[in-house]
């Protein structure tokens, strides 16, 4: 029987910029999507109906993995540790608080055994078929808790209070805010960041805790390009503010129980530099430590400005540079505790932490020492320490096992102490390594491989990539990636350019006029795993999210013989209109990544030339299986559905399907849900593959 293709009417809508005129015969739907994405939805769910079975089955199969690895290790504040645990048929975790005893973080054990109180069950208090949680906060006087929860998957949040001795839920009237709030250090207030019609955060309010109406606004940023976050400092004494566009930030502080909201504005920040905060309290005096970078300084420089009397801070002048710019090092945000400064670093392709005693900063002679144990692996904080720790606990992490938590003194840098079982040896040899493809211009790209030493030559390969607002895109568990690596694929990640994995020239060479070098590198990426016997040519999935699904779907119009499937969740695909309408949530803050087509001719030609949507070509397509959500405020549903429709018209091949699913860009509010969802697209790719997934341990 002849199965009904969804198909919207052609309705040309014309647009004329820079004396270029073209039409787009889909525009239309924005702004009347729903019956459109039902359609998708119906149809996809025909067509994948037949992977249910198989989807279901791996989903149950690793749940407990995956719990494990989404929650993370639990959280220490004061004397007691919090849990996020998933109780037997929940549909969202609760929060468990249990009491320390030492610096190990608290086995399974000890919550069946029920020395866990329940703090929030989230099944008891959000409402509603779709909610997610932002976040949650436990005041540091440990009188009340509070989180954020999203009702529509727009990133717009309300905050929820709960006087933790009575249990009373205290109204706060907060709707309309980002996913994080702040207490103070003595908890009688917090503060929160309001969104504005466009979900910018933009303003700064601090509540009551009591009577959390009674509220007074702290900072407002009226410049669209900038966005707004709050953060307390490890010493819990300052307040940050900090208005952030793309690496420009305008940077202040607050003492946080000074009932005066007295705002300190961090002048020695130039109007082209971007800078992070920690607050250093010694022997010497008060400090901020400012992770800096500027176009001179693009990796960082890590200063260091004394604070004064009235705890403003010194003239630039008078500021220490504790580690001056490098070009082999890239350097993140700093964390101040009691004793000792620490801040982390990408160098030679590998994450470490520097850390220095905070006695011995103020006098310039501070020597910053490596905790790297193992000096072969990533190091990686497994939690956030507390002001006074002398230990921090960190992960040694992998694509094919679990992560390692290890107990390391600071002053003791080189030595880790294993916490937990040593896991059992896997019967299958993992092979992790890195390679480099040469791009069109002959720079190497790094390519994360994962296979199984035993596995076959031209083995079938999942390629995926991102590549894009300097981001590093780390190693991270995945139970589902592994049972594909078992089954007889090889995973590999192709670190283009436009992510941030080799420092800030590494994103600038692929941002603005550059980004077609982000494809470029991914088809090159593609083709050195063919060359080296590692992939066979007819056997190469591509899957990309957000940016990621920019990178793989421009890559597809590029060459669409090179991949036998596409999974592009959430994708960017239509980055020329977007970025057209200055109206959109994200347009004005990210044309510093991808440029102003308005104003710059070059960089609007620029756009269209790769814009997925704008290039698909009337030759044959391999299958395509892209996701949207309904609510997005990212990316916005009708970019997927453009595109998705446009391939059926004017390519050949397929299917082409847009799953639609309920919620944002995040994913879906319940671990079940984002299970089967993610479980249906391995179960695809492992068809497209040619392999079977094993839904066995």
């Amino acid at each position: 029987m002849h199965e009904s293709v969804p198909t919207l009417p052609r309705k040309d809508t014309e647009f004329r910029l820079h004396g270029e005129e073209w039409t787009d015969p889909y525009e239309w739907v924005r702004g009347e999507t729903e019956e459109a994405l039902r359609l998708e939805e119906e149809y996809a769910s025909r067509h994948l109906e037949r992977y249910e079975d198989a989807a279901r089955r791996l989903a149950e199969a690793v749940k407990d993995d995956v719990v494990e690895s989404e929650f993370g290790i639990p959280q220490r504040q004061g004397d007691w540790w919090f849990v996020p645990d998933l109780a037997p048929g929940a549909r969202h975790p609760r929060i468990l608080r249990i009491r320390a005893e030492g610096m190990e973080p608290p086995g399974r054990d000890r919550i069946d055994a029920g020395d866990a109180q329940v703090l929030i069950d989230f099944d008891d208090v959000l409402p509603g078929s779709y909610v997610g949680v932002g976040s949650v906060h436990l005041s540091p006087c440990e009188r009340y808790v509070a989180w954020t929860e999203d009702s529509t998957g727009r990133e717009s949040y309300a905050v929820r209070l709960r006087e933790l001795s009575t249990g009373r839920e205290i109204d706060t009237g907060l709707d309309g805010v980002s996913s994080s709030i702040v207490f103070s250090q003595d908890g009688d207030s917090f503060f929160a960041v309001h969104l504005d019609s466009k979900n910018r955060p933009c303003e700064v309010t601090r509540h009551r805790t009591d009577c959390p109406r009674d509220s007074v606004s702290v900072f407002q940023e009226e410049d669209e390009r900038f966005r707004v976050r709050v953060s307390r400092s490890s010493s819990g004494e300052l307040v940050f503010v900090t208005a952030a566009s793309r690496g420009v930030t305008k940077n202040f502080y607050l003492v946080a129980d000074d009932p005066s909201n007295r705002l300190i504005g961090i002048d020695g920040i130039a109007d082209d530099e971007s800078a992070t905060c920690a607050h250093v309290s010694c022997r010497d005096g008060e400090f901020l430590a400012l992770t800096v970078t500027s176009p001179p300084c693009p990796d960082g420089a890590l200063l260091l400005a004394p604070l004064r009397e009235d705890r403003t801070p010194a003239p630039r002048e008078e500021w220490l540079t504790l580690l001056a710019h490098s070009e082999d090092r890239r350097l993140a945000s700093a964390l101040a505790l009691k004793d000792h400064l620490l801040v982390g670093v990408r160098h030679n392709g590998r994450n470490v932490v520097l850390t220095a005693r905070c006695a011995d900063l103020g006098s310039g002679g501070a020597r910053f020492t490596a905790i790297d144990p193992w000096g072969d692996a990533d190091i990686n904080l497994a939690m956030t320490p507390e002001w006074d720790a002398e230990e921090i606990l960190i992960a040694r992490t992998s694509l094919v096992q679990k992560p390692s938590l290890y107990r390391v003194r600071i002053d003791e840098p080189t030595a880790a102490h294993r916490i937990g079982p040593q896991p059992p040896e896997s019967p299958v040899p993992y092979v992790e390594e890195q390679i480099h493809a040469k791009a069109e211009d002959g720079q190497d790209v790094p390519i994360t491989v994962v296979r199984r030493a035993d596995g076959p030559p031209k083995a079938p390969v999942l390629l995926c990539g991102y590549g894009a607002y300097d981001a590093n895109v780390g190693r991270r568990y995945n139970p589902m990636l592994l049972r594909l690596v078992d089954a007889g694929a090889v995973y590999a990640f192709a670190h283009v350019r436009g992510g941030g994995e080799k420092g800030s020239g590494w994103h600038e060479a692929a941002r603005g006029l550059g980004k077609p070098r982000s494809f470029t590198d991914f088809l090159a990426c593609r083709d050195e795993l063919v060359a080296r016997g590692l992939a066979d040519p007819a056997r190469i999935v591509a899957m990309g999210g957000s940016a990621g699904g920019l990178l793989v779907a421009a890559s597809l119009n590029a060459d669409p013989a090179a991949f036998c499937g596409v999974v592009a969740d959430v994708p960017f695909v239509d980055p020329l209109t977007t970025m057209m309408k200055p109206e959109l949530p994200l347009t004005i803050s990210d044309r510093k990544e991808w440029g102003d087509p308005l104003e710059d001719p070059d960089i609007a030609r620029c756009i269209r030339s790769y814009s997925p949507y704008h290039n698909v070509r009337p030759v044959e397509y391999p299958p395509v299986l892209a996701t949207c959500g309904s609510d997005d405020s990212r990316v916005s549903a009708v970019e997927p559905l453009k595109w998705i429709n446009r391939l059926r018209h004017d390519a050949t091949g397929g299917p082409f399907l847009l799953r639609v699913r309920s919620g944002g860009h995040i994913g879906n509010s319940t671990i079940d849900d984002g299970l089967r969802e993610q479980a249906l697209e391995y179960v695809w790719i492992a068809d497209r593959l040619g392999v079977r997934l094993s839904a066995g341990s």
